[in-house]
């Protein structure tokens, strides 16, 4: 539901009443539109609140990422919307960085900042491991409770927003890039939302993993991707997984192709980053921000020197 149309109708509720006493032709006592004032303001106050939750970010992005057994280069869209409303809100970068690690995400994002907030749980959990797999064990065990009770909060809340989320199955995706001892590597996770019982007790658990290198990708080279992908998937199927051209055109082109099929939801700019044993550097920045740690080397600065 769009929010503006929300404040509207509590405008109109709020004036009829008004307009109501004035036209009744008697004088009401004082205690009545005390009692009046307190509801608007109740109705008001419960307005603001809708409002707040719907602007809560849930991803819908489009994130890929490619794999070779000496660099990675993952790309997203750029594209923010107003969950729930539909409403184009400009860009945002999908593809952060805490340190030397490197993250995207899907889905549930921000939540209210105290009951769920994706990148400061990131943040510790980067700090607590030392691999890449190691964060994201980490990130499991804080995200699960955190994401559990924003959802329970959330279905009283906002239950239109709580049931996109819970129909998604996926209430949230995370993808962890970095270098390791000079490899690239990465894992991605996901987090399972569902009513388990007829009471409806909300139950958050992990669900699939992907690594690479690991146990997904056997032969070093892997194209992992999540959020809208579906124009993706339907080219592979007909062309085939071996990517052709440069690692950042393929990526591209991919990324091209969503935002082509549903423009509404998944749109530019477009950020791609590269990683491999020299560093990690912007091939298309987006509205992403500089690199703030990175020792990649440039073949044509070092040249020039």
């Amino acid at each position: 539901m769009n929010p503006v149309f929300v404040v509207c109708a509590y405008v109109y509720i709020y004036l009829r009443d008004v307009i109501g006493a004035s036209s009744s032709g008697g004088v009401r006592p004082f205690h009545h539109w005390r009692t009046c004032a307190y509801a608007h303001i109740s109705r008001f106050g419960q307005c603001a609140c809708f409002i707040l939750l719907s602007l809560t970010p849930l991803r819908t992005s489009t994130v890929i990422a490619l794999r070779s057994p000496t660099w990675i280069v993952a790309g997203s869209d750029g594209k923010y919307n107003h969950p729930g409303a539909g409403i184009p809100s400009g860009t945002i970068c999908k593809i952060h960085q805490s340190g030397e690690l490197f993250w995207a995400s899907t889905g549930a994002y921000n939540g209210d900042g105290t009951l769920f907030n994706l990148p400061a749980l990131i943040n510790r959990a980067n700090a607590s491991g030392r691999t890449v797999t190691g964060k994201m064990n980490a990130l499991d065990r804080s995200v699960i409770p955190s994401l559990q009770r924003y959802l329970e909060g959330l279905r009283r809340s906002n239950p239109i927003f709580y049931r996109q989320i819970i129909e998604r199955k996926k209430a949230s995706t995370v993808i962890f890039f970095a270098i390791e001892a000079g490899v690239a590597s990465y894992t991605a996770d996901s987090f399972v939302a569902k009513e388990a019982t007829a009471a409806g007790k909300i139950v958050v658990t992990r669900g699939e993993r992907n690594s690479c290198p690991g146990k997904t990708c056997p032969s070093g080279q892997s194209i992992w991707m999540d959020g809208e992908h579906e124009a993706i998937t339907e080219y592979l199927s007909q062309h085939g997984n071996a990517p052709d051209g440069t690692g950042e055109d393929f990526v591209r082109r991919m990324i091209l192709l969503e935002i082509s099929a549903k423009p509404s939801t998944v749109g530019p700019p477009i950020s791609i980053l590269l990683l491999d044993a020299s560093g990690a550097k912007w091939i298309q920045r987006g509205s992403c921000p500089e690199i703030t740690i990175s020792n990649h080397q440039d073949p044509h600065k070092k040249a020039n020197n």
